[in-house]
């Protein structure tokens, strides 16, 4: 009998040690019995929480955890286990427990099932291994911050690290906005422009109104030297359309002005910031008329072309526009794309659009040259192939 308990605890340690040969080696069978292992090996436990559905997951255990730098460190010092947060039995329990509320969420633990910290996010392999490395730093793991900071530390270094910390930390009750509103009260205006305190904002995402968001709209040129004119306009679009999308949403036009405001001050010689606003404004209240009138708008006070916005009006067009003045205008704006950048799949959205608008003549035109040019490119051209086949439909209907 002695025997035949070895043999399968032999077998299960050789599954693991060949697939940590080539990624992270997760632990099979209960979570308890994850945690009786963990015991016995005298390892914390890195808990790994995801969804079928979910793209970046997927993407983690595709491209980091095959890294064989993260596999080794992660199966050196973790006894590592995941589950399905969707699956209605264990993983889904779990995820109650511990409060695990986005995807993929990264959760380390002792042995005896303490959390120690707590992490979430699509991410590349040397940020995955700090993750790994901050859960038995106490002055960077989650936890052991929050008992300090729950007990009335209020030290700048403890609000930096717990700032710095809550940024991956995507839980409904999280007090970032709070800690980094508290870290900046202590800093002095030379401070709030250390490098320091300007990468800790820069990954910050907090309501519009708050100081975090605020000193970055006022201050986004001191930002350059560290992540450049793309990195810090992206964030400026991402900062301008959270906001102007929930005050659409809530059809919230005191809120519009106080953003429109708000830009006009900070940037009073880019007139497309307003109009970038009213995209998403028009977008979050779902009146598409207004929202391709106004990228319209975006595309003229630009002074230039600016593609991310407006192919993704046209996207948004697509899906959920039914007036067929809607896609004529959406086929304006794509057209502006494509005598620039004639892509298949900008091609493509343009003759969908001219489709929406009751253009075949001039849809099938751009459905065959959208062909062409992904036969030249190796792309697959089935959605061209299957526009083609409805528009020829329509005309004979």
């Amino acid at each position: 009998m002695r025997y035949l308990l070895i043999l399968p605890l032999l077998f299960v340690c050789l599954c693991l040690t060949a697939q940590g040969d080539r990624s992270i080696a997760f632990a099979g069978g209960s979570w308890e019995e994850a945690l009786q292992q963990a015991k016995a090996a005298d390892k914390p436990v890195f808990l790994f929480a995801y969804t079928k559905s979910c793209h970046f997951c997927r993407q983690m255990e595709r491209d980091v955890f095959t890294d064989s730098t993260v596999a080794a460190y992660y199966n050196d010092h973790f006894l590592s286990y995941r589950i399905d947060i969707e699956d209605g039995a264990e993983g889904e329990a779990l995820s109650d427990q511990y409060g695990i509320n986005a995807f993929p969420t990264y959760v380390f633990l002792s042995a005896e099932g303490e959390m120690l910290h707590q992490s979430a996010s699509a991410k590349p392999a040397a940020d995955f291994i700090q993750d790994a490395k901050d859960a038995g730093d106490p002055d960077r793991a989650i936890f052991s911050l929050m008992r300090r900071y729950d007990g009335g530390d209020r030290s700048p270094d403890l609000l930096f690290n717990y700032a710095t910390a809550l940024i991956d930390y995507k839980r409904r009750d999280s007090p970032q906005e709070t800690v980094v509103g508290e870290y900046l009260a202590t800093q002095s205006p030379e401070q709030l422009t250390s490098d320091a305190t300007l990468r800790l904002l820069f990954d910050t995402y907090l309501p519009f109104a708050s100081p975090a968001t605020q000193h970055f709209l006022e201050h986004h040129e001191a930002y350059l030297p560290l992540f450049g004119r793309e990195e810090v306009d992206r964030k400026l679009r991402y900062t301008i359309r959270n906001a102007a999308s929930t005050a659409g949403r809530d059809q919230d036009d005191e809120q519009l002005t106080t953003i429109k405001a708000t830009l006009a001050q900070h940037f009073p010689d880019e007139p497309s910031m307003t109009a970038l606003t009213e995209i998403y404004y028009y977008q979050g209240a779902a009146d598409w008329l207004a929202y391709a009138r106004a990228t319209l708008r975006y595309a003229s006070a630009a002074g230039k072309v600016d593609e991310a916005p407006l192919i993704e009006t046209a996207k948004y067009l697509r899906h959920f526009a039914e007036e067929q003045q809607v896609f004529e205008l959406g086929a304006q704006l794509m057209r502006q794309i494509t005598d620039k950048e004639p892509t298949y799949e900008n091609l493509l959205l343009l003759a969908e659009m001219q489709d929406g608008a009751e253009q075949p003549g001039e849809a099938l035109q751009t459905a065959e040259e959208a062909l062409r040019v992904a036969a030249d490119s190796g792309e697959d051209d089935a959605a061209a192939r299957e526009l083609i086949v409805k528009l020829a439909s329509d005309r004979k209907g």
